[in-house]
């Protein structure tokens, strides 16, 4: 599923599996996702803390199949770079046992916030003892 006021590339498209809501993600309400979702995935051009508030909103529905979100954040202005410890643990208060901060090469100016649900943890486990 993807959510943007944006049109999808074709290829997501043609993809049985795959549904478009085409509206602003403060537009969609909850009960309007499918009731499981795996990974939750954000990138919004946005001020960082409509995105936390966002990412936060859509997770919270999604407690029992979440493995994980993934989270773009921009920093527009470098002084939001000293709130980067504090959206790791809000991204932490949603219930990720893993959450950090990478930052990203756009500009210099994005970073990504990830975390692992302890389902998560779980999973990546087990795919690493498979692969050995």
């Amino acid at each position: 599923m993807g959510i943007d006021p944006g049109e999808m590339h074709p290829v997501c498209m043609k993809n049985p599996k795959f549904s478009h809501i085409q509206r602003p993600v403060a537009n969609v309400l909850r009960e309007e996702l499918p009731a499981r979702v795996d990974w939750l995935l954000l990138d919004m051009n946005v001020e960082p803390r409509i995105s936390l508030y966002s990412i936060d909103r859509l997770a919270s529905r999604m407690t029992e199949s979440l493995l994980g979100v993934f989270l773009t954040v921009k920093l527009n202005q470098w002084s939001f770079a000293d709130q980067i410890p504090n959206w790791v643990e809000h991204v932490q208060a949603m219930g990720m046992v893993r959450a950090k901060a990478k930052q990203l090469s756009s500009n210099r100016q994005e970073i990504m916030i990830y975390g692992l649900t302890q389902k998560g943890v779980r999973r990546q486990s087990m795919v690493r003892s498979s692969a050995k």
